[in-house]
Protein backbone atom coordinates (compact mmCIF):
# COMPACT_ATOMS: atom_id res chain seq x y z
CA UNK A 1 0.00 0.00 0.00
CA UNK A 2 1.28 3.45 -0.91
CA UNK A 3 2.35 5.82 1.83
CA UNK A 4 -0.30 8.46 2.80
CA UNK A 5 1.96 11.30 1.62
CA UNK A 6 2.14 9.81 -1.86
CA UNK A 7 -1.60 9.23 -1.94
CA UNK A 8 -2.18 12.83 -0.88
CA UNK A 9 0.03 14.06 -3.73
CA UNK A 10 -1.82 11.81 -6.19
CA UNK A 11 -5.13 13.27 -5.05
CA UNK A 12 -3.89 16.77 -5.83
CA UNK A 13 -2.69 15.66 -9.24
CA UNK A 14 -5.86 13.73 -10.06
CA UNK A 15 -7.94 16.83 -9.37
CA UNK A 16 -5.85 18.77 -11.86
CA UNK A 17 -3.61 20.57 -9.34
CA UNK A 18 -0.29 19.88 -11.03
CA UNK A 19 1.59 22.82 -9.50
CA UNK A 20 4.85 21.82 -7.85
CA UNK A 21 6.45 23.29 -4.77
CA UNK A 22 10.07 24.18 -4.24
CA UNK A 23 11.61 21.03 -2.76
CA UNK A 24 14.78 22.26 -1.08
CA UNK A 25 16.97 19.90 0.86
CA UNK A 26 15.51 18.97 4.23
CA UNK A 27 17.07 20.73 7.20
CA UNK A 28 17.84 18.78 10.34
CA UNK A 29 17.66 20.54 13.69
CA UNK A 30 18.59 19.43 17.19
CA UNK A 31 15.80 19.64 19.72
CA UNK A 32 15.75 18.90 23.42
CA UNK A 33 13.57 16.04 24.59
CA UNK A 34 13.53 15.38 28.33
CA UNK A 35 17.10 16.61 28.64
CA UNK A 36 18.43 14.43 25.82
CA UNK A 37 19.15 15.64 22.30
CA UNK A 38 17.24 14.05 19.46
CA UNK A 39 17.23 14.75 15.74
CA UNK A 40 14.07 16.17 14.25
CA UNK A 41 13.68 16.41 10.48
CA UNK A 42 11.94 19.48 9.07
CA UNK A 43 11.33 19.07 5.35
CA UNK A 44 10.11 22.63 5.06
CA UNK A 45 13.41 24.48 4.52
CA UNK A 46 14.24 27.98 5.73
CA UNK A 47 13.61 29.44 2.28
CA UNK A 48 10.22 27.75 2.14
CA UNK A 49 9.32 29.04 5.59
CA UNK A 50 10.40 32.55 4.63
CA UNK A 51 8.14 32.38 1.59
CA UNK A 52 5.13 32.20 3.94
CA UNK A 53 6.40 34.97 6.22
CA UNK A 54 8.35 32.99 8.79
CA UNK A 55 12.00 33.74 9.70
CA UNK A 56 13.48 30.42 8.73
CA UNK A 57 13.25 27.88 11.52
CA UNK A 58 12.11 29.84 14.55
CA UNK A 59 13.08 28.87 18.11
CA UNK A 60 9.60 27.53 18.86
CA UNK A 61 9.66 25.34 15.77
CA UNK A 62 13.11 24.01 16.59
CA UNK A 63 12.11 23.27 20.18
CA UNK A 64 8.72 21.63 19.63
CA UNK A 65 8.64 20.62 15.98
CA UNK A 66 6.93 22.39 13.10
CA UNK A 67 3.54 20.71 13.27
CA UNK A 68 3.05 21.45 16.97
CA UNK A 69 4.54 24.94 16.86
CA UNK A 70 2.62 26.08 13.77
CA UNK A 71 -0.65 24.14 13.58
CA UNK A 72 -2.29 27.05 11.75
CA UNK A 73 0.07 26.69 8.79
CA UNK A 74 -0.01 22.97 8.21
CA UNK A 75 2.71 21.10 6.38
CA UNK A 76 1.76 21.83 2.75
CA UNK A 77 2.17 25.58 3.36
CA UNK A 78 5.90 25.14 3.94
CA UNK A 79 6.48 22.40 1.41
CA UNK A 80 6.72 19.70 4.05
CA UNK A 81 6.49 16.16 2.67
CA UNK A 82 7.00 14.38 5.98
CA UNK A 83 4.22 12.12 7.17
CA UNK A 84 2.54 12.89 10.49
CA UNK A 85 0.16 9.92 10.92
CA UNK A 86 -2.95 11.67 12.24
CA UNK A 87 -2.68 14.62 9.87
CA UNK A 88 -1.87 12.38 6.90
CA UNK A 89 -4.81 10.02 7.38
CA UNK A 90 -7.27 12.88 7.76
CA UNK A 91 -5.86 14.72 4.74
CA UNK A 92 -5.91 11.65 2.51
CA UNK A 93 -9.45 10.82 3.58
CA UNK A 94 -10.67 14.34 2.80
CA UNK A 95 -8.83 14.53 -0.53
CA UNK A 96 -9.95 11.17 -1.85
CA UNK A 97 -13.45 11.54 -0.47
CA UNK A 98 -13.98 14.80 -2.34
CA UNK A 99 -12.28 13.55 -5.50
CA UNK A 100 -14.09 10.22 -5.76
CA UNK A 101 -17.57 11.53 -4.97
CA UNK A 102 -19.75 11.06 -8.06
CA UNK A 103 -23.10 12.61 -8.90
CA UNK A 104 -23.89 10.08 -11.63
CA UNK A 105 -24.15 6.28 -11.81
CA UNK A 106 -20.82 4.47 -12.02
CA UNK A 107 -20.02 2.34 -15.05
CA UNK A 108 -17.58 -0.54 -15.19
CA UNK A 109 -14.14 0.42 -16.43
CA UNK A 110 -12.59 -1.25 -19.48
CA UNK A 111 -10.18 -3.67 -17.81
CA UNK A 112 -8.58 -6.85 -19.07
CA UNK A 113 -6.83 -9.29 -16.73
CA UNK A 114 -4.14 -11.63 -18.01
CA UNK A 115 -0.81 -13.14 -17.03
CA UNK A 116 2.59 -13.57 -18.60
CA UNK A 117 6.22 -14.05 -17.77
CA UNK A 118 7.93 -11.67 -15.38
CA UNK A 119 10.81 -11.49 -17.82
CA UNK A 120 8.47 -10.23 -20.54
CA UNK A 121 7.40 -7.35 -18.31
CA UNK A 122 11.02 -6.58 -17.46
CA UNK A 123 11.87 -6.40 -21.15
CA UNK A 124 9.03 -3.96 -21.76
CA UNK A 125 10.36 -1.71 -18.98
CA UNK A 126 13.92 -1.90 -20.32
CA UNK A 127 12.70 -1.12 -23.84
CA UNK A 128 10.78 1.95 -22.65
CA UNK A 129 7.37 0.51 -23.51
CA UNK A 130 6.12 1.13 -19.95
CA UNK A 131 6.23 4.62 -18.42
CA UNK A 132 7.25 4.19 -14.78
CA UNK A 133 6.87 7.87 -13.92
CA UNK A 134 3.42 9.25 -14.73
CA UNK A 135 2.84 12.42 -12.66
CA UNK A 136 0.75 10.76 -9.93
CA UNK A 137 3.30 8.00 -9.23
CA UNK A 138 5.66 7.98 -6.26
CA UNK A 139 9.41 7.55 -6.63
CA UNK A 140 11.50 4.47 -6.05
CA UNK A 141 10.48 3.47 -2.54
CA UNK A 142 11.43 -0.18 -2.03
CA UNK A 143 14.47 -1.16 -0.02
CA UNK A 144 17.01 -3.67 -1.27
CA UNK A 145 15.49 -6.29 1.04
CA UNK A 146 12.01 -5.75 -0.44
CA UNK A 147 13.36 -6.14 -3.96
CA UNK A 148 15.23 -9.31 -3.06
CA UNK A 149 12.09 -10.72 -1.44
CA UNK A 150 10.11 -10.22 -4.65
CA UNK A 151 12.61 -12.45 -6.46
CA UNK A 152 12.28 -14.94 -3.61
CA UNK A 153 8.50 -14.95 -4.15
CA UNK A 154 8.95 -15.55 -7.88
CA UNK A 155 11.40 -18.35 -7.17
CA UNK A 156 8.94 -20.01 -4.77
CA UNK A 157 5.90 -19.45 -6.98
CA UNK A 158 4.19 -17.30 -4.33
CA UNK A 159 1.29 -15.28 -5.81
CA UNK A 160 2.31 -11.69 -6.52
CA UNK A 161 -0.21 -8.82 -6.89
CA UNK A 162 -1.07 -7.82 -10.42
CA UNK A 163 0.63 -4.92 -12.15
CA UNK A 164 -1.96 -2.43 -13.44
CA UNK A 165 -1.13 -0.71 -16.73
CA UNK A 166 -3.05 1.81 -18.81
CA UNK A 167 -2.93 1.42 -22.58
CA UNK A 168 -2.10 4.83 -23.98
CA UNK A 169 -2.40 3.57 -27.53
CA UNK A 170 -6.04 2.62 -27.08
CA UNK A 171 -8.76 4.53 -29.00
CA UNK A 172 -10.08 6.11 -25.79
CA UNK A 173 -6.69 7.75 -25.12
CA UNK A 174 -6.38 9.20 -28.62
CA UNK A 175 -9.96 10.47 -28.55
CA UNK A 176 -9.28 12.39 -25.32
CA UNK A 177 -5.74 13.47 -26.29
CA UNK A 178 -5.88 14.64 -29.93
CA UNK A 179 -2.30 15.92 -29.79
CA UNK A 180 -0.93 12.50 -28.85
CA UNK A 181 1.35 11.28 -31.65
CA UNK A 182 1.05 7.52 -31.86
CA UNK A 183 3.91 7.37 -34.36
CA UNK A 184 6.38 8.91 -31.89
CA UNK A 185 8.69 6.02 -30.89
CA UNK A 186 9.70 7.82 -27.69
CA UNK A 187 6.18 7.57 -26.28
CA UNK A 188 5.57 4.58 -24.02
CA UNK A 189 2.69 2.30 -24.90
CA UNK A 190 1.65 1.85 -21.26
CA UNK A 191 1.68 3.86 -18.03
CA UNK A 192 2.02 1.99 -14.75
CA UNK A 193 -0.88 2.76 -12.42
CA UNK A 194 0.05 0.18 -9.79
CA UNK A 195 3.17 -1.96 -9.47
CA UNK A 196 6.03 0.45 -10.16
CA UNK A 197 8.25 -1.03 -7.44
CA UNK A 198 7.68 -4.55 -8.77
CA UNK A 199 8.51 -3.49 -12.32
CA UNK A 200 11.71 -1.74 -11.24
CA UNK A 201 12.71 -4.87 -9.35
CA UNK A 202 12.03 -7.14 -12.33
CA UNK A 203 14.08 -4.87 -14.57
CA UNK A 204 17.02 -4.89 -12.13
CA UNK A 205 16.91 -8.67 -11.67
CA UNK A 206 16.71 -9.60 -15.35
CA UNK A 207 19.30 -6.97 -16.30
CA UNK A 208 21.70 -8.56 -13.79
CA UNK A 209 22.04 -5.71 -11.29
CA UNK A 210 20.15 -7.29 -8.37
CA UNK A 211 22.05 -10.07 -6.55
CA UNK A 212 20.18 -12.60 -4.41
CA UNK A 213 21.44 -15.40 -2.13
CA UNK A 214 23.04 -18.18 -4.15
CA UNK A 215 21.63 -20.69 -1.65
CA UNK A 216 18.21 -20.24 -3.29
CA UNK A 217 19.45 -22.22 -6.30
CA UNK A 218 20.83 -25.69 -6.81
CA UNK A 219 24.63 -25.80 -7.31
CA UNK A 220 24.20 -27.02 -10.89
CA UNK A 221 22.06 -23.97 -11.68
CA UNK A 222 24.84 -21.52 -10.85
CA UNK A 223 27.73 -20.54 -13.13
CA UNK A 224 29.30 -17.71 -11.10
CA UNK A 225 28.69 -16.11 -7.72
CA UNK A 226 29.46 -12.77 -6.07
CA UNK A 227 31.07 -12.77 -2.59
CA UNK A 228 29.21 -10.62 -0.04
CA UNK A 229 29.39 -10.25 3.77
CA UNK A 230 26.18 -12.32 3.92
CA UNK A 231 27.65 -15.12 1.82
CA UNK A 232 27.70 -15.93 -1.91
CA UNK A 233 25.11 -14.16 -4.04
CA UNK A 234 24.13 -14.64 -7.64
CA UNK A 235 22.68 -12.39 -10.33
CA UNK A 236 20.56 -13.34 -13.32
CA UNK A 237 23.68 -13.48 -15.48
CA UNK A 238 25.37 -15.73 -12.92
CA UNK A 239 22.84 -18.50 -13.53
CA UNK A 240 23.44 -21.15 -16.15
CA UNK A 241 21.60 -20.81 -19.49
CA UNK A 242 19.38 -23.74 -18.49
CA UNK A 243 18.48 -22.17 -15.13
CA UNK A 244 17.71 -18.85 -16.84
CA UNK A 245 15.50 -20.59 -19.36
CA UNK A 246 13.56 -22.39 -16.64
CA UNK A 247 13.07 -19.37 -14.39
CA UNK A 248 12.28 -17.15 -17.37
CA UNK A 249 9.37 -19.44 -18.15
CA UNK A 250 8.21 -20.34 -14.63
CA UNK A 251 8.29 -16.86 -13.05
CA UNK A 252 5.00 -15.23 -13.98
CA UNK A 253 3.37 -11.94 -13.08
CA UNK A 254 -0.34 -11.15 -13.44
CA UNK A 255 -1.19 -7.88 -15.11
CA UNK A 256 -4.35 -5.88 -15.65
CA UNK A 257 -4.67 -3.64 -18.70
CA UNK A 258 -6.93 -0.59 -18.58
CA UNK A 259 -8.09 1.67 -21.40
CA UNK A 260 -8.54 4.94 -19.52
CA UNK A 261 -8.74 8.19 -21.49
CA UNK A 262 -6.74 10.62 -19.31
CA UNK A 263 -3.98 11.00 -16.74
CA UNK A 264 -6.65 12.17 -14.26
CA UNK A 265 -8.54 8.90 -14.75
CA UNK A 266 -5.32 6.98 -14.17
CA UNK A 267 -4.68 8.90 -10.94
CA UNK A 268 -8.20 8.18 -9.70
CA UNK A 269 -7.59 4.45 -10.17
CA UNK A 270 -4.22 4.82 -8.44
CA UNK A 271 -6.03 6.29 -5.44
CA UNK A 272 -8.63 3.52 -5.34
CA UNK A 273 -5.91 0.90 -5.42
CA UNK A 274 -3.70 2.56 -2.81
CA UNK A 275 -6.07 4.00 -0.22
CA UNK A 276 -8.45 1.10 0.33
CA UNK A 277 -6.41 -0.81 2.89
CA UNK A 278 -4.76 -0.27 6.24
CA UNK A 279 -1.02 -0.44 6.73
CA UNK A 280 0.23 -3.44 8.67
CA UNK A 281 1.22 -2.58 12.23
CA UNK A 282 4.83 -3.22 13.18
CA UNK A 283 3.62 -5.50 16.00
CA UNK A 284 1.60 -7.64 13.56
CA UNK A 285 4.54 -8.03 11.20
CA UNK A 286 6.87 -8.83 14.09
CA UNK A 287 4.48 -11.55 15.28
CA UNK A 288 4.30 -13.06 11.77
CA UNK A 289 8.10 -13.03 11.58
CA UNK A 290 8.26 -14.82 14.93
CA UNK A 291 5.80 -17.45 13.71
CA UNK A 292 7.87 -17.91 10.55
CA UNK A 293 11.00 -18.47 12.66
CA UNK A 294 9.55 -20.68 15.40
CA UNK A 295 6.36 -22.10 13.99
CA UNK A 296 3.95 -20.71 16.62
CA UNK A 297 2.94 -17.30 17.86
CA UNK A 298 4.53 -16.18 21.10
CA UNK A 299 1.22 -14.55 22.04
CA UNK A 300 -1.07 -17.51 21.31
CA UNK A 301 -2.77 -19.19 24.33
CA UNK A 302 -1.15 -22.58 23.70
CA UNK A 303 2.27 -20.95 24.01
CA UNK A 304 1.53 -19.53 27.44
CA UNK A 305 0.59 -22.34 29.85
CA UNK A 306 -0.07 -19.81 32.60
CA UNK A 307 -3.12 -18.55 30.72
CA UNK A 308 -6.25 -20.63 30.51
CA UNK A 309 -7.51 -20.40 26.89
CA UNK A 310 -11.06 -20.95 28.12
Amino acid sequence: MTHPAAAREAARRASGQFGTQNRDEAEVCLAANSGASRRVTFTGSSSQRQSVGLPGHCDDCAARGHLEAHPDLGCPDVGCHSVHPEEAEESVSQSTGTLLRDDRPLKRLPLHATSGTARGLANEVSDGDIDLDPPYQRGSAWSQAQRVNLIRSLRLGVPVPAVVLNDRHAPAWYAANPGHDRSNPSRSTYAVIDGKQRLETLRDWFEGSLPVPASWFEPEEIATTIPTPEGPHVTWHGLTPTARAVMGTEATMPRIYAALPTVQAEAEMYLLLNTGGTEQRAADLANAAEVARRGTSSTSPQNNPSEDPR
